[in-house]
Parts: structure tokens; sequence; C-alpha cells
């Protein structure tokens, strides 16, 4: 029964060996299938990790470009950032100098409107003292032309008085008094011969005696009457006109020399071209010009011409 036991067990142990090595061998079989497969699969996988390993290089060249660009763009961007900021400074700055020259050109503006009132109340003022200058001006010239007027009215008065307020003919001069008197030298100028020879064409050639006469020098200091040595006359000619100088004529009439002789204190009027010399021989200046000459009486024919 024991050997019976054992054939059994030991059939049941072929059996079970034999299902082990059948299962043995189909595991072997099956591992290598799969290990084919794995090695298939490695192999490709390790294709794939080639693949990968070459895609991933140039993922990082990529990146790398990727990194250098965006250093770049970074760089760019801060310096955009800097010029914006820039542009910003610039800006304002700008504003306020705009508004610097605003406030400037609003300052000006007032100033020169400030100097425009100025300089139009300056040229009223001026204007009124130009007018206020002028008419005081005007006021002067016309007191100037009416103290002429009255001076040369009492230089004319006292030209044709002078003479007859003597009463004594020879103690008279001849034309002394107008000579030195501040109208003398409008006397001078209508008595001059060589204009009054001039303003004649035929007398040119003539010989005058009395054209080229030359005064001598006063041996006496000239005569001016005390109480009109301050009195200044007309220096325009042409004054004398008229009727006063008709009056003058007859003034002059009384001290020519049919009246007597010049005053020994104007004996440059000694044969003066003025007045015609006296009659009888010639006389020297010297001969009356001593203190023991005294003039001589007028002739009692001579008439006195009362004033005009």
């Amino acid at each position: 029964g024991q050997i019976s036991g054992l054939h059994a067990g030991l059939r049941a142990s072929e059996e079970a060996y034999s299902e082990l090595d059948a299962e043995h061998q189909r595991l072997r079989h099956a591992s290598t299938e799969v290990t084919n497969e794995l090695l298939q699969r490695v192999d490709s996988l390790q294709q794939t990790v080639a693949g990968l390993q070459t895609e991933s290089q140039s993922l990082q060249k990529e990146l790398t470009s990727v990194q250098a660009e965006a250093a770049l763009k970074d760089a760019a961007m801060h310096q955009v950032a800097q010029l914006q900021s820039s542009m910003s400074a610039l800006q304002q700055r700008a504003s306020q100098l705009v508004a610097d020259l605003k406030q400037r050109k609003n300052k000006a503006e007032k100033h020169a409107a400030e100097l425009s009132n100025h300089l139009s109340a300056a040229q009223q003022q001026l204007a009124q003292e130009i007018a206020a200058r002028t008419s005081n001006d005007d006021y002067v010239r016309r007191l100037a032309w009416e103290r002429q007027q009255l001076a040369s009215a009492l230089e004319l008065e006292r030209l044709i008085n002078e003479p007859l307020r003597h009463t004594s003919y020879a103690v008279s001069t001849t034309l002394a008094h107008v000579m030195r008197s501040p109208v003398a030298a409008t006397v001078a100028d209508r008595a001059s011969p060589d204009r009054h020879m001039n303003r004649i064409p035929h007398l040119q050639q003539q010989q005058h005696p009395y054209c080229n006469l030359q005064l001598p020098k006063p041996l006496v200091p000239p005569y001016s009457p005390p109480h009109f040595r301050k009195v200044r006359g007309a220096p325009k000619p042409g004054l004398i006109t008229g009727r006063n100088l008709t009056r003058l004529g007859r003034s002059w009439a009384t001290t020519t020399a049919a009246a007597g002789g010049p005053h020994p204190c104007f004996l440059d009027n000694l044969n003066s071209h003025l007045s015609p010399p006296p009659p009888g021989p010639y006389r020297k200046a010297v001969n009356l010009a001593t203190p023991s000459s005294t003039p001589r009486s007028a002739p009692k024919s001579a008439k006195v011409f009362s004033k005009d």
C-alpha cells in the first residue's frame, strides 16, 4: 500500500514536475518573447531618447537664442523706459519754460503798457510845455519887438530933438549925435557912398569927390549922452522913413555947415561924406581941438526949425 502510495505520489510528483516543466517551458518562451519585446521597446525608447536628445539640444539652442533675445528685449525695454522718463522730464521742463515764458510775456506786455502810458503822459506834458514855451516865446518876442519899437521911437525923437535943445548953433554938431547913436548903423548903411554908388550903374565910372574919403580918427573920445547910453536901438535898417525922415532932415538942417563948424568933440565929422564941408578955407582938426578955440556963434539969419 505504501508502494502504491509512493507510486501514486511519484506519479503525482512526475505529473506536477511535468506540469511545472511545461509551465517553465511556457514561461521561458513567454519571457523570451517579453524580453524580445522589451528589447524592441528599449531600442525604440533609445531611438526616442536620441530623438528627444536631439530635440532637446535644438530646444536648448532655441532657449539660448530666446534668452538672448529676452535679454536684448529687456535692455531695449530698459532703454525705452529711460527714454520715456527723459521725455517726460523734457516735457515737464518744456512746460515749465512755456509757463515761465508766458509769465515773462505777460510782465513784458504789462510793462510795455505802463511805458506806453508813461510815454503818452510824457508826450502830453511835453506838448503842453512846448505850447507854453511857444506862447512864452511869442510873448517874449512881442515884448522884445515892442521894446525895440519903443527904443527906436525914443532914439528917433532924441535924434530929432537933440539939435533943437541947443540955443547956439556952434555948440551943436552936424551929424555926430546921429553917428554916435545906437541906430548909427542904420543911418550909415543908408548914407554909405559905396553901396549908394554901386546901386547906380551910370555913376560907377564917374569920379565922385566923396566916394573914397576916409574919416580921420577922433582926437577925443566920442560923445554919448549919459542919460541914453544903456538904451539899445533898432538893429534893422530902414526904420527911419517917411515923415520921421523928413523931421530928422529938418533937425539936421539946423546943424549943417551953414550954421557953423563942427563941435570940437566931434572932429571926425570934419569934411565928412555925410555932410558937405563948411564954406571957407580948409580947417585942420588940430587947430579946432585946442582948448583955446571957442565955437562960433550961429548967424543971425539962421532959423530954428520947431519940432514937427
